[in-house]
């Protein structure tokens, strides 16, 4: 169970399992029952790997030999996934599959006791005190002391990871965030994009891939990833956010227990030793984040989108 001051409260897991890699989901899902706070498991699986199949069937019959409860979502999409292509491009059908996907697991959710789902992706390595900083209390960016997550509040918050993305020009992005601030994805300056090494909260108008949803948010049936037709394709996470923002929920950005999305194979032996050194969440900052990124990130100007297919 998650505790902050509101109490203890029961939390569901849920990841659609997508990686194509049996090295990156092996330890995914190993940091996954390691990770404090979480009652229920539920999975999507997704995987067309054989190696990732037999790494998804071993954990369940772990988990049922520890006493742990885990679910596979059964959801009726046949369509094949796309998500690991090297360069999203978003259709009706793409969209719409993943909808389906999370809205079952949504559903899933509702008919359990639990009063928090955690949605992360499958390539998202964190700390097992990840859920205590998310539902914990927090310092927000202007100083002011933020209270933990309820149950009863409508706030969403997302733990800020990094991330490179294909520059649609042949080469990548700066590492770049899995929060944003207007649709699909941009921000309002490169700064907005700098204070995010900063711990803390933020408000921000989009968010995923690390998300901690209260019942709240979810029961009253509108805020979903249901697609919008007033909006163009684009990934899921989008129409969740702007279902929520109009119904008055709150989207926050956590930087406090930074995770390692280990997106590419070649970043592999790097998060390897980012778990095996104790997996410190300043590690990005003091790595990655250096001068000549902030030059980049500057660089932008007033260029709010990053031009990327995220």
């Amino acid at each position: 169970m998650v505790q902050n001051e509101y109490g203890n409260h029961k939390t569901m897991l849920f990841s659609p399992l997508r990686t194509g890699n049996p090295l990156i989901l092996g330890m995914s899902l190993r940091l996954h029952s390691q990770l404090r706070g979480v009652d229920e498991f539920l999975y999507y699986n997704d995987e067309e790997d054989q190696q990732c199949r037999d790494l998804i069937a071993e954990t369940e019959v772990q988990a049922a030999g520890e006493g742990r409860p885990f679910h596979l979502l059964r959801c009726p999409v046949v369509d094949p996934s796309s998500y690991r292509s090297e360069f999203h491009v978003w259709d009706w059908n793409k969209t719409e599959r993943l909808s389906r996907i999370r809205n079952a697991a949504i559903q899933r959710f509702l008919e359990s006791d639990c009063s928090f789902l955690f949605s992360v992706d499958a390539d998202v390595w964190m700390r097992n005190d990840l859920l205590e900083c998310l539902a914990g209390g927090s310092i927000g960016i202007d100083g002011t002391s933020l209270h933990g997550i309820a149950p009863y509040q409508k706030d969403v918050v997302c733990e800020v990871f990094w991330s490179r993305w294909p520059d649609g020009r042949g080469g990548l992005t700066p590492y770049l965030p899995n929060v944003w601030e207007q649709h699909p994805y941009a921000f309002a300056s490169s700064d907005h994009i700098l204070q995010l090494v900063t711990p803390g909260r933020y408000h921000v108008g989009g968010l995923g891939a690390c998300s901690l949803i209260p019942r709240r948010v979810l029961e009253e049936g509108y805020v979903n990833y249901s697609p919008l037709g007033n909006l163009p394709p684009m990934g899921e996470d989008r129409y969740f956010c702007t279902r929520a923002i109009v119904t008055n929920v709150t989207l926050w950005a956590s930087v406090s227990c930074t995770p390692y999305h280990v997106y590419w194979p070649e970043q592999i032996e790097e998060a390897e030793r980012w778990v095996s050194d104790g997996m410190n969440p300043a590690y990005f900052a003091d790595n990655w984040l250096d001068e000549e990124w902030c030059s980049q990130i500057r660089g932008m100007g007033q260029r709010t989108d990053p031009g990327i297919g995220r």
